[in-house]
């Protein structure tokens, strides 16, 4: 907070009355994160840190990119006197309260600050009104307290409809905490899992995230865990009843009518089920996609034949990707790689009544059990890189050799002395996330690619051969992409990397020592098999774990790191660079999802 009132003191220096009346404030957006990191931060009325004026990272706002998906009037607000002026944006910002808010504080023409919730119709923050006209004076005075929980003056109140950034990121990419949730019936944490059911017969769950999200269009990812699966089964579920919204137990799964034709089930609401019981012909290993509380029973989609079966006891890896018409689910067992994929029509902001609702799961049982766990969970609705089916030219710049090959994204062909870079056309948020992505090497002799966050620009490419088109060529050399981070996935021993390589560089070093050998765990680039990685980033730490698809032997490691502060800024450039030297390889991305 006190950081909150500095910026505001910095604006409003010691004016007279008439200055102040004639002089715009500034609004003060502060949206206090629950578990999301939304965007980078601008703690400054200026864009920077310097107070220049610029926002060199920044898009011109116009009608056209200042759309609904992205901005919105949430509820008018009452302030003291005339708001004006430029939001400022502080990421995981707490409040002195014991409840997080997200909350804007509005800097008047009255010299106060008026804190209201930023994305609720809750009404005032209880962080309460402070005014900073010196009585005597009648100038302002420069303060750095700490605003205190009062009552909201209504003086003079004027109503101004607020147009805000709609909070669109949920990140439990490493587990779950308290924060953010709201828990009913039997669903508790265990550990960092949600748990939904324990074992027992007769249980019914719902966890809801705290805040509405946008759902006209996204992506998530989430990872569940069934163990001892007898019945009856889970959903995802998106509604605007209210965060202690349940349903029926048994055959409802916590969402919906227990038996076709029932009622019972949670309104303007829709549901993606994983069941494991048969109640009424939907099979023992069924999924689908049901509305308004419908009994989550039939019909349904058969899994069995996909080889993925909720009764084996494995960890699922579930995305889902909606662009406003299709809403589509791909399931992986990420012991047997076995892999379910579907989709559905559907316009969900008109199923649930709005364009923003509260999203989380569901969970029950009935005469049979099961524990049921959520592992981790991200959401998003803002900025996500959406390639799960495989790659279009939507969104990308390709450089070099680069190019597409159907729907893959191939970094180099198989000739000598390539050079290669892809990126996605719109700076990410790199403050936090969690990405998957498929690749495969042919002929796989040399040299190696990597995964690449940086803030240069799209035709940001480095050096070939041992410089895998990101970093210096040789250890202590230059001409790699600077403010950057690099993994990569090395075919070559150039400087005593091995044949069977990975590692993190950054700022265009030369990506071939130190490294780590992966050949002790069984994964070997040189296979010729297709490799699946999965990394997230918590802010602190960059996860990352590479499984063959063929034969299931996995790497895993992880780095310490500040990215933003590495790249310059918490949004970034994200794709994938590559190279040949005097040996070649065929390098293709298959498929590619990031969340943040």
């Amino acid at each position: 907070m006190a950081g909150m009132i500095q910026s505001f003191g910095c604006v409003c220096q010691a004016l007279s009355l008439t200055q102040r009346v004639a002089r715009a404030a500034t609004i003060l957006l502060l949206l206090v994160s629950l578990a999301s990191l939304v965007q980078a931060q601008v703690t400054t009325p200026h864009s920077d840190s310097f107070s220049s004026g610029q926002s060199i990272q920044g898009t011109i706002l116009s009608p056209g990119d200042v759309g609904v998906r992205r901005f919105g009037k949430i509820t008018p607000y009452l302030g003291d006197g005339d708001i004006y002026g430029l939001p400022l944006y502080m990421a995981k910002m707490t409040a002195p309260e014991t409840a997080l808010h997200n909350v804007v504080y509005m800097g008047t023409g009255h010299d106060s600050v008026d804190p209201s919730e930023a994305n609720t119709e809750a009404g005032p923050s209880p962080s309460g009104h402070k005014n900073f006209i010196h009585p005597a004076a009648e100038t302002t005075i420069v303060s750095t307290q700490t605003v205190s929980t009062q009552t909201v003056s209504t003086q003079d109140a004027n109503s101004h409809d607020a147009v805000l950034p709609l909070e669109g990121s949920i990140n439990y990419g490493s587990g779950f905490t308290s924060k953010g949730l709201v828990l009913n019936l039997n669903a508790v944490l265990n550990g960092a899992r949600l748990r939904l059911t324990d074992g027992g017969i007769g249980e019914i769950a719902s966890a809801w995230y705290t805040n509405k999200v946008n759902i006209q269009s996204f992506a998530q990812q989430f990872s569940f865990q069934i163990t001892n699966p007898s019945a009856d089964g889970m959903t995802f579920a998106i509604q605007n009843v209210g965060t202690t919204a349940f349903g029926p137990g048994g055959g409802g799964l916590g969402y919906g009518a227990g038996t076709p034709g029932g009622n019972g089930g949670i309104p303007t609401s829709v549901a993606v089920k994983f069941d494991l019981y048969n109640n009424d012909g939907e099979g023992i290993d069924s999924t689908g996609l049901y509305v308004n509380g419908a009994s989550p029973t039939i019909p349904a989609i058969d899994m069995t034949s996909s080889g993925v079966n909720l009764h084996s006891g494995d960890v699922f890896d579930v995305w889902m990707t909606y662009d406003g018409t299709a809403l589509a689910m791909q399931i992986t067992d990420t012991t047997t790689q076995a892999t379910f994929t579907t989709s559905w029509t559907i316009d969900i902001p008109a199923t649930v009544g709005g364009d923003t609702a509260y999203v989380g799961f569901t969970g029950a049982t009935g005469g049979a059990s099961s524990t049921q766990e959520v592992l981790n969970w991200m959401f998003t609705s803002q900025g996500a890189v959406e390639y799960g089916s495989g790659f279009t030219s939507n969104n990308l710049d390709l450089n070099y050799s680069a190019t597409l090959n159907g729907t893959r994204l191939e970094l180099t062909d198989g000739q000598i002395g390539e050079i290669a870079s892809a990126w996605y056309a719109t700076p990410v948020d790199v403050l936090a996330f969690t990405q998957e992505f498929s690749f495969q090497l042919t002929n796989p002799r040399a040299d190696g690619m990597t995964f690449t966050i940086q803030n240069v620009s799209t035709s940001a490419t480095g050096p070939g051969g041992a410089g895998l088109g990101y970093g210096a060529s040789s250890p202590g050399g230059n001409g790699g992409i600077s403010n950057s981070v690099a993994v990569k996935f090395d075919l070559y021993n150039n400087f005593g990397e091995g044949i069977d390589s990975t590692g993190l560089y950054t700022e265009g070093a030369s990506p071939t020592v130190p490294a780590i050998d992966m050949s002790s765990s069984g994964v070997n680039l040189h296979s010729g098999d297709v490799f699946n990685v999965r990394m997230t980033y918590d802010g602190t730490t960059l996860s990352m774990r590479i499984t063959d698809a063929t034969t299931q032997a996995t790497f895993q490691t992880s780095w310490t790191i500040n990215i933003p502060l590495t790249v310059g800024a918490g949004t970034a450039y994200v794709g994938f660079t590559g190279a040949t030297g005097g040996d070649s390889a065929t390098q293709e991305i298959l498929s590619w999802i990031y969340i943040p």
